[in-house]
């Protein structure tokens, strides 16, 4: 529902900006190559295999995110937030 901005330096902006951090946001998780540094993996392109499900990711994401305007946060949390 709310929470700092992790190892995200566009969110740590945003909230920095904001002065808070109490807003709810959609986060959409990624795997990563643990041989790269994180950075360099999150601005490569995406392999074959990550092309293959990113429209069904995002997919997902805009379901999500239709849901929790709908029916709120705590519905979209309940049904999204389940690792894959």
């Amino acid at each position: 529902k709310s929470g700092g901005a992790g190892t995200h330096n566009g969110m740590r902006d945003i909230l920095a900006k904001l002065g808070w951090k109490d807003f709810p946001r959609l986060r959409i998780g990624i795997d990563q190559d643990k041989r790269i540094p994180l950075a360099s993996y999150v601005l490569s392109t995406f392999s074959k295999e990550e092309e293959a499900v990113i429209g069904e990711t995002l997919d997902k994401a805009v379901k999500a995110l239709l849901l929790f305007l709908d029916e709120g946060i705590d519905a979209a949390m309940n049904l999204y937030n389940v690792r894959t």
